[in-house]
């Protein structure tokens, strides 16, 4: 049973994830970062400080729009 909403915050017991975490943080040596997992059609966020926390899950499409926004150069 899936407990994640799509866009908002939720929690999960039921759902295992994979959580990645960005090369550069591990090595810095901080586990302060944002922590991503793939799961179906949704990518999950969640912060690394509060593992069992709430996370926030995004569709796969809309998180390629986000992305390519964040690596897209400003425009002058």
């Amino acid at each position: 049973m899936e407990e994640f909403s799509v866009g908002r915050l939720a929690y999960s017991q039921s759902v295992h994830l994979v959580w990645r975490k960005s090369s550069a943080s591990e090595s810095q040596g901080t586990d302060e970062c944002v922590e991503v997992a793939v799961l179906n059609s949704h990518v999950y966020f969640r912060d690394s400080k509060h593992k069992d926390g709430p996370c926030l899950a995004v569709p796969i499409r809309q998180f390629a729009v986000l992305r390519s926004m964040l690596h897209a150069k400003p425009s002058d």
